[in-house]
């Protein structure tokens, strides 16, 4: 019994140039938005800092 599923990166469906940018596509999809919530909570983290001291040295 043979299986002929399709597979996404089957030797007969893609060539390796094609393989190569979708792979490095989607790299370069996961580390911008790895970078984008890095980035994300540094700056909600120095926001929340900023308005906790203005609060303090209003309420003073």
């Amino acid at each position: 019994m043979t299986t002929n599923k399709h597979r996404p990166f089957n030797k007969k469906l893609f060539k390796f140039s094609t393989k190569l940018i979708i792979s490095l596509s989607v790299a370069n999809l996961l580390i911008s938005c790895v970078t984008a919530l890095i980035t994300y909570r540094i700056h909600l983290s120095l926001f929340n800092e900023e308005v906790s001291r203005q609060y303090y040295m209003t309420t003073e």
